[in-house]
């Protein structure tokens, strides 16, 4: 039984401390150097990057923008501060991220408020590397910070302006 532990131990023993030793089915990955695998990774990483960005590049067309996130801001900026909007039920509940896509309204670009959401994306993956290249390998790290851009939810979500997706 404590071959079959050894065997699947996420933890080496001679490790440096912090350090996880990666296994799938027995075999041991973390001495192995995958000289492929890294330029992969950052191949994936930045076609989605470039990707996301080209989404991101399409004006809003989504109902919820359209009538909530995009059109509150923008209504705040025509009175000249927060007003009540009975009309909008949300708008009694405004959004912090909601309202840094002011100033983008008041130069009428309702373009990169959707990039300002592209970079929340981006810095999460960011964190997500970060934390995983203290505790793992660069590789590891490459392939969560991939793996947080490639969700599916991500992907949808990040060219929408809108609070829901990070």
């Amino acid at each position: 039984m404590s071959e079959l532990y050894e065997a699947t131990n996420v933890l080496a023993p001679g490790a440096p401390q912090g350090r996880l030793n990666v296994g799938f089915l027995g075999f041991r990955f973390s001495g192995v150097l995958v000289q492929w695998l890294r330029p992969a990774l950052w191949a994936g990483i930045i076609s989605l990057v470039l990707l996301m960005g080209v989404m991101a590049l399409v004006p809003p067309v989504s109902r919820d923008a359209l009538t909530h996130h995009l059109a509150v801001p923008k209504l705040y900026l025509q009175h000249g501060g927060m007003v009540e909007i009975p009309a909008i039920e949300f708008s009694y509940y405004p959004m912090n991220l909601d309202l840094l896509y002011l100033l983008p309204l008041y130069f009428g670009n309702d373009i990169l408020p959707k990039f300002i959401h592209l970079a929340f994306a981006l810095a999460t993956a960011g964190l997500i590397f970060g934390y995983l290249r203290r505790r793992t390998t660069m590789n590891l790290a490459l392939a969560g910070a991939l793996f947080f851009l490639s969700l599916p939810v991500i992907v949808k979500l990040e060219d929408k302006t809108r609070n829901a997706s990070i």
